[in-house]
This record gives C-alpha cells, sequence and structure tokens, in this order.
C-alpha cells in the first residue's frame, strides 16, 4: 500500500510525449502547442479547449444512450471512445500498439496530426496509426468509413477529420482557372469589367484536404528509427507561456523601437558616493576648467582618394536631381568648398551600397557637424562664395542626418535646424529677387561669363532658401511638430528654369536666358546689340515655364496649410485647401504625367496630403504604441472611430494609389526625400483601417470623393480592389495593400530612415515572434 502511495500517475502529452503530474500542468503544456481546441468528441465532433471538459460533455451522450453491458468486447471498445472517470488523467499515446481506428478510437485532427507528421513522421512499427492512415488499403472497409465520415464533418463546416482516398482527385479537381496560368485578373482601377480574378482561392476550395496532401508527402523526409532523438530533444515551448508573462506589450516595443525614441544610458553599475566637492576656486579648479573649454574634436583620418571620388559621383548622379542645391557643372572641389567636400561625400557615401561606405560616411559626417559648428560665426555675418559653400555644407549634413536612420542622427538634425533658420531669415529680410534680376542684357551679351558666376551665386542662394523650406516642411511632419517657416507663395523663394540650372556650358547659358526674354527685348536685341549704358536694368524674364523643383517647394507648401486646416476644423480651409490641391494637380501633374520623367515624385507627396486633411497623424502613431501602452489606450476609442468613417476610407485609397505610385517607378532611380516617411504614413492609415476598422451602415453608403473624381477615378471599385477584391476590408495580415508598403519601403532606395520605418511596422505583424521573423 504504501509503494503504491509513493507512485505518481504519470500525465503524457500526446504531442510530445512529455509527462505531467498534474493535470492543469499538462492543459497549460497542450495549449503551448496549438491555440486551437484540441480535444474533440467523437460523436457529435464538437471541440474543447480542455479535457476534462470533453469528459463533461461525453456523460450526456452516456445518459441518452444504452450502453450494453452484457458484452465484454462492447464493454472495451464504450472505454476506448468514453475513459472512466475515474481515469481521466490517463492519457494514451496514440503512437503506441494498443492504438487503432479500429478500437474506434477518436481520429486526429488534421492540426494534431500534421504535428506528429512534421515531428515524428515514422513513429511506431508499421502497424501504428500513423502507418496505416498512410496505407488505408491495409484496413477493412469499416475502418475506411468511420475515416470518410470524418472527412466529410470537415466539408461541412465541423472540425477537421482524416483524409478520405479521394481527396487528392477533390483537390486537383477545382475550377481550371485555378490552374491556368494564361487568366489575369485585371488589377488597373480604369477598367471598368473588373472581376475577382481566377485565379482566388475562392469558398469552395478544399483547405482540408490540401493539409492532409502536405502531411502525407511530409511522411517520406526524415528516414525511419529517428523518431526517438526527437522524443529526446529539449522541449522549448513549454517555457514560452512563463516567458511571454514577462515580455513586453507590442505597444511597448513600438516605442523603444520609435525613430524619434532616445534610451536612457545607464552602465549597469551604482555610482559610489563621492566627498563634497570643492567650493573654492583655486587652481587644481582652474585647471581643470581650461581642460573642459577645449573643444573635443577627433582626428578623422580622411578616406582615400578613390573612396573620396565614387562619394562624389554618387552624390551627383543619385542624390542631386532629387535635391539641386549645388550647382554641378561649376562645381570643383577646393580650399574655399572644403567641408561643402566632405558634406558631399558623406550623403554620397550612403549611395555606394556597402555598410562599410556607409559606417565611413557617417564618422565624416559626425566630425563634419562638429567642425561646421565651430567655424560658423566665422563665416555667419559674411557674404560671398565660402558662406554659401557653408551654409550648403551644413544643409547637406542636415539631410544625412534625416536619412541615416539612427535617432541621434535625426535629433541633432531637428537641433541645428534652428541655426540654418537663423541664416535663411537674415537672408530674406530684403525681398528675394530672381537670380536674372542680378544681372543686366549687356553683361550677359559684353561679360557673358561674369554674369554666368554672379547668376549661380545669387541661383544657389536662392536653392539654399528653398532647400531650407524643404527642410523646415520634412521635419514639421517626421516630429509632428510645427513649422518654423511661413510657406504661402508669396513666402518662397524665386527659382529660375531647370534648362538655365543645368546649362553646362555659359554659351549654352546665355542662349537659353536669351530666350526667355520677351518678344518685344528679343526683337530689339537681334536688330542691334545692347548698349552698355542704355540696358543695365536687370533682365525681365518670361514666367516660369519648367521648374520640378519650385512645383515641389510650392506643394510642400500646400501640406503645411493641410496640416492647419486639419488643426482648425474649419471645412472653409479645408475645401480651399482642396481647391488649391486640384488646380497644382491640373497645372503640374496630370499634363506631365504621361510624358516626362518627375524626379520629385510628385503624385506621391499629393495624395499624402489628403493625410494631413482627413487623418490625426499623431493619435494614429500613439495608438500603435509611440508612447507605449498606457498612452495608446486613450486613443483607441479615436482609431475605431476615424477608421469606420468616410475620412479612413479616403485616406485608405489615396494609400493604395501611392501604392500604385510607387510600384511603376523604375527601381534604379533613387526617390526624393520625402518617400519613406510618405510609404510610412501610408501603411499606418492601412494599418489602422484594417485593425480598427469595421464596415457599417454609414461607410458602407455610396461616399462620393470629389478629388479622385476630378482625375478619373471610380472610388468604389478601387477601394473594392485595395481590399483585395472584396467587398469589405480586410485584416491586417491579409491586407495585399498593406504588404505592398511594407514590401515596398526597405526599397524605397538607399535611406537608412526607410529600414527603421520597416523594423517598427514589423512590430505590428499579428502573431509573429521576434525569433521568427524573417531578417532582411
Amino acid at each position: 500500500m504504501a509503494e503504491r502511495s509513493r507512485t505518481r500517475r504519470q500525465r503524457l502529452c500526446s504531442w510530445c510525449f512529455k509527462s505531467f503530474t498534474k493535470d492543469e500542468h499538462l492543459a497549460r503544456h497542450v495549449r503551448t502547442h496549438t491555440r486551437e481546441k484540441p480535444f474533440v468528441c467523437t460523436i457529435c465532433k464538437k471541440a474543447f479547449s480542455r479535457h476534462d471538459s470533453l469528459l463533461r460533455h461525453s456523460r450526456s451522450h452516456r445518459s441518452s444512450s444504452a450502453i450494453p453491458s452484457t458484452s465484454a468486447a462492447h464493454s472495451t471498445e464504450n472505454d476506448a471512445i468514453h475513459p472512466p472517470l475515474n481515469r481521466h488523467d490517463e492519457q494514451v499515446s496514440p503512437f503506441n500498439n494498443e492504438y487503432s481506428i479500429g478500437a474506434h478510437e477518436a481520429p486526429t485532427s488534421p492540426d494534431r496530426l500534421s504535428s506528429f507528421g512534421s515531428r515524428y513522421p515514422h513513429a511506431g512499427h508499421p502497424g501504428s496509426a500513423f502507418h496505416s492512415l498512410t496505407n488505408p488499403a491495409q484496413h477493412p472497409t469499416v475502418v475506411g468509413s468511420n475515416v470518410e465520415e470524418s472527412a466529410q464533418s470537415n466539408f461541412d463546416g465541423a472540425v477537421a477529420g482524416l483524409p478520405t482516398p479521394g481527396s487528392q482527385s477533390r483537390l486537383t479537381g477545382l475550377d481550371p482557372s485555378l490552374h491556368d496560368s494564361s487568366q489575369d485578373g485585371s488589377w488597373i482601377c480604369g477598367n471598368a469589367s473588373t472581376q475577382i480574378p481566377a485565379w482566388f482561392a475562392d469558398d469552395d476550395f478544399d483547405l482540408g484536404a490540401l493539409n492532409s496532401e502536405i502531411l502525407m508527402s511530409t511522411a517520406n523526409w526524415v528516414p525511419p528509427g529517428t523518431s526517438g532523438q526527437y522524443q529526446n530533444e529539449p522541449e522549448r515551448d513549454t517555457l514560452r507561456p512563463l516567458v511571454e508573462d514577462t515580455l513586453p506589450s507590442r505597444e511597448d516595443l513600438v516605442k523603444t523601437h520609435w525613430y524619434t525614441f532616445m534610451g536612457i544610458s545607464r552602465t549597469g553599475h551604482t555610482t559610489p558616493d563621492t566627498g563634497p566637492e570643492p567650493t573654492q576656486v583655486d587652481e587644481a579648479y582652474r585647471a581643470s576648467l581650461a581642460v573642459k573649454l577645449q573643444p573635443h574634436m577627433p582626428f578623422l583620418p580622411l578616406p582615400s582618394t578613390d573612396f573620396l571620388n565614387i562619394c562624389i559621383q554618387m552624390y551627383f548622379t543619385k542624390f542631386h536631381p532629387v535635391f539641386p542645391i549645388v550647382h554641378a557643372p561649376t562645381f570643383r572641389p577646393s580650399a574655399k568648398s572644403s567641408l561643402l567636400l566632405l558634406s558631399i561625400c558623406s550623403i554620397g557615401s550612403l549611395f555606394v551600397g556597402s555598410s562599410h561606405a556607409a559606417s565611413k560616411g557617417v564618422k565624416v559626417f559626425e566630425t563634419l557637424n562638429k567642425a561646421i559648428l565651430s567655424s560658423w560665426e566665422k563665416y555667419f555675418s559674411r557674404q560671398g562664395p565660402e558662406t554659401i559653400a557653408l551654409i550648403q555644407a551644413a544643409l547637406i549634413g542636415q539631410t544625412f542626418g534625416l536619412l541615416s536612420g539612427r535617432q541621434k542622427d535625426l535629433l541633432i538634425a531637428q537641433t541645428f535646424h534652428g541655426t540654418l533658420l537663423v541664416w535663411a531669415k537674415r537672408a530674406t529680410l530684403s525681398k528675394c529677387k530672381r537670380a536674372s534680376d542680378y544681372i543686366s542684357l549687356s553683361e550677359v551679351f559684353h561679360a557673358p561669363q561674369k554674369a554666368w558666376k554672379r547668376w549661380i551665386q545669387a541661383e544657389e542662394q536662392n536653392r539654399l532658401l528653398a532647400g531650407i523650406h524643404v527642410h523646415d516642411v520634412e521635419i514639421s511632419e517626421l516630429f509632428l511638430t510645427d513649422t518654423y517657416l511661413r510657406h504661402s507663395p508669396e513666402k518662397l523663394p524665386p527659382l529660375s528654369d531647370d534648362d538655365l540650372w543645368a546649362a553646362t556650358t555659359v554659351e549654352v547659358w546665355s542662349g537659353t536666358i536669351m530666350s526667355r526674354l520677351p518678344d518685344s527685348r528679343m526683337h530689339e536685341t537681334q536688330s542691334r546689340p545692347p548698349d552698355t549704358t542704355a540696358d543695365q536694368a536687370p533682365l525681365q524674364l518670361s514666367p516660369l515655364s519648367s521648374n520640378g523643383f519650385h512645383a515641389y517647394l510650392e506643394l510642400e507648401g500646400l501640406g503645411t496649410s493641410a496640416v492647419e486646416a486639419n488643426n482648425t476644423n474649419s471645412p472653409t480651409q479645408r475645401q480651399y485647401c482642396e481647391d488649391n490641391l486640384m488646380a497644382f494637380y491640373e497645372s503640374h501633374i496630370g499634363p506631365n504625367k504621361e510624358h516626362s520623367r518627375d524626379p520629385y515624385c510628385l503624385p506621391v507627396l499629393w495624395h499624402s496630403i489628403f493625410f494631413s486633411l482627413y487623418a490625426n497623424a499623431n493619435r494614429l502613431e500613439l495608438v500603435i504604441g509611440k508612447e507605449g501602452f498606457t498612452e495608446s489606450q486613450n486613443h483607441i476609442a479615436y482609431a475605431r472611430s476615424w477608421a469606420s468613417s468616410p475620412d479612413g476610407q479616403r485616406c485608405a485609397l489615396h494609400a493604395a494609389l501611392i501604392l500604385r505610385e510607387l510600384e511603376q517607378e523604375n527601381i534604379g532611380t533613387e526617390p526624393p526625400i520625402h518617400i519613406p516617411r510618405i510609404i510610412f504614413r501610408a501603411a499606418l492609415i492601412w494599418f489602422c483601417y484594417t485593425r480598427f476598422g469595421s464596415d457599417t451602415a454609414n461607410s458602407q453608403q455610396n461616399m462620393e470623393f470629389s478629388e479622385l473624381q476630378k482625375i478619373g477615378l471610380d472610388h468604389q471599385r478601387l477601394l473594392f480592389e485595395a481590399n483585395g477584391f472584396k467587398a469589405s476590408r480586410p485584416t491586417t495580415a491579409e491586407s495585399s495593400t498593406f504588404c505592398g508598403l511594407m514590401d515596398i519601403l526597405p526599397r524605397a532606395g538607399h535611406w537608412g530612415i526607410s529600414q527603421l520605418f520597416s523594423s517598427i511596422l514589423n512590430l505590428l505583424l499579428p502573431d509573429v515572434k521576434d525569433d521568427e521573423r524573417y531578417a532582411r
């Protein structure tokens, strides 16, 4: 009796055969293998998550049916179906010799069978249950009928059962369009006959049969007799519930990975108590103070000449077309432009394509930033080429800080932005003039080289002011703060045409600028050369004919007005902003969309401005965890209300159009600096739209979005395609638009901030653990 009391009953897990001494331990362990309900009633096929719940349920069947007790065979069969209550804690292994379908044991569910097949494909001897399942012909007819009934229950919507011998033919006998590669489901919104693509898996697709076929095909992967080594392996999943309890929430993970998050630096050691600091100013205190006042400039050996040359080449071929603030035809490395040269090399290193080159660029940026700060006062009050070169170097360095993908570089860029603003406001105290206003017609004829240099200096200053305006908008959008400058059209610096800026020689430049004169002055110039005394007035050129950078600057200004309209919640101001956006589209985007390449991706920027009009980006960022879990709970109600409203649909449609525009871009072209931010914001829009939104009666009404109608798009058809060819919105995991935005973001150029944004979005994916994420 004492020997029996010392014997501890063992509970075996039917998945991994791990033993337990308590039922609750076994039940908790079973839930680590699957989130489904693993215990299935053999009579009504009802599923339960706990074994004792199944036993209680079985009593209803036993009380409602007469169980014969005169036959020993029937008694044994009944015990196999319904174990006695005093033996409910004993788990029978499905791979032992007593287990067989002939005993009418409950058929294993496909999820559990898949787990068995992948980890123990050949467990047991040839007469075991798994071997019998893969060889149905070796069993009596009655066994096959039971299996077919179990499989048929899956087709009727119950818990999936075992595959029938004809499941493969059923799978391959689906609609031939699933196998016809010539079927092309159109994804173009302009197609009036848009249908669900034929290659989609419809509701009749037999997923249970597909899983069973995969299970049977994996039975031959592992050689026989190797199941024992898997049984002896430690079970890692048993510790998962305890580990998950201590892990931070998804919102707290997003907070620590946010692009503006600056963690607290800790050494891990307790600072020892020190004696009282000396309060008397003595010689030792003076010496230490002198040391602290010395600037600590790290000595950086410059990279090789070959590295500098390739970085300069990458700058002017990749970055210069999207941010033209340096006159490329006349730029020459010199002592006066040494800091500008290093700044060009720092941002050009991001386009080389190797992490080694980018790390060198980071070191150059860190040293260069301190050098510019230490010499700023020497050039601040001056005018001339040296001052322009220093400000160009500072602005390019600011761009590096915005795009490098390091949080501390973003902080440096935000902090140093104020210094550039001081110069910009001092430069615009007097009204900005066009570069052509600084030269006369006589100078163009008699001293074209001198006139060209003066024109270049004036145009570079105007483009520097334009670049600071662009940075002011981008920093405002990244940090969700107010802008420091006014971006109304009358406050923007005037820029010259692109062909004048791209002229490579003075002859080309002078001929181009003469063609910009009004007809009367052009006729007068052709009849007689200008007189040196009579034609000293500034050149009065025709209005701008083609200037992409100025259009880009104007559209950025419209974005700031959209933010103001959203903050004031004024319908009149919002309508005024919409009218300006439509006017801009008709004058800059519509006519040129099919003819010339746009290096600034103006359609993408145009669609993103509607985010500022109809969504509160700050609250959407907070709800996903920008400030942690506690703060996110305060914005869930707004996210649900917005995602289910027409405004949420409107923003989702513009985000889908942004994805379409970016998918049409050439993979070899470098996007402008606003593209990573816009893709991240569009993905955030679609995450909240699918995660928090629901289709209500109001959202299903025929809402008309005026801007989409004016550009010729049917918003109902577009929303149907963006939802994955569904009438209702998809879940986040199955949203093709959200996945497409996530896929294109890390491939959007060489910017490190694209990778940083992508890492934040990866944390939003559901049911994916950190150790299971694919490292790009």
